[in-house]
């Protein structure tokens, strides 16, 4: 199945409207025509089937089916310092890929970076689900500061952040999965002593992911598809 994606604000009784970036991805990449049927989200958890009904000035669907997709009962969420750029649209691609949920990102002190680009991270995540055939657009919250992402993330059931081999290893650690899970990783130069320290002050367990040393996407990735999976 082909998935296209469109905001909530464009859907009426039975009519959608495509914006520009999706309807170019439609007609031009794809080369779908008047009558060709298309299958799209809201990315809140809505699929609707229909057919192109015009496609200018403005593409538009006219709506055949809807059905609703329940949500998976566990909250699936990733915490990661701001790394080079097309490294964290990495992360972000295959997180959604893999199911995440919400994506915090934050500025370390190992990192000093921070983007406000939130609407490139969107593009990115609503490209994935379309992908992956999601019907749940991820969040994505931004942090200036490690203390910010903390306090943001306080009332998160389990946190868990891989901060040494030496720790207990990923793969032994209990889950339940009722529970909201926030996976945590640092920067190339991994967390400060200071960031450690705050995050067991804040109920987080440190985990291991193995005995050699990953990037910082390399971990998020491995991570997030050992509690996926």
């Amino acid at each position: 199945m082909e998935l296209f994606y469109t905001h909530p604000d464009t859907i009426s009784d039975d009519k959608i409207i495509l914006d520009p970036f999706e309807a170019k991805h439609v007609t031009k990449t794809l080369r779908k025509k008047i009558g060709d049927k298309v299958d799209i989200t809201d990315g809140l958890g809505n699929h609707f089937s229909g057919v192109i009904e015009e496609i200018k000035p403005r593409l538009s669907i006219s709506i055949n089916d809807h059905q609703h997709i329940e949500k998976e009962p566990q909250i699936l969420s990733l915490g990661i310092a701001f790394i080079r750029p097309n490294r964290l649209e990495f992360v972000l691609e295959k997180g959604t890929e893999l199911g995440v949920d919400a994506f915090y990102l934050f500025r370390s002190e190992h990192a000093n970076y921070f983007s406000d680009n939130k609407e490139r991270f969107e593009k990115i995540l609503r490209q994935a689900i379309k992908q992956s055939n999601r019907f749940y657009l991820p969040q994505v919250y931004l942090f200036k500061s490690f203390e910010k992402f903390i306090q943001a993330t306080e009332n998160i059931p389990l946190k868990i952040a891989a901060i040494d081999p030496q720790s207990p290893k990923l793969t032994e650690l209990k889950i339940d999965e009722r529970e909201g899970l926030l996976f945590c990783v640092g920067p190339e130069g991994g967390f400060s002593a200071k960031e450690i320290a705050l995050m067991k002050e804040n109920s987080f367990k440190d985990v291991s992911l193995g005995n050699y040393r990953l990037r910082a996407e390399t971990a998020a990735i491995a991570g997030m598809a050992k509690l996926a999976l």
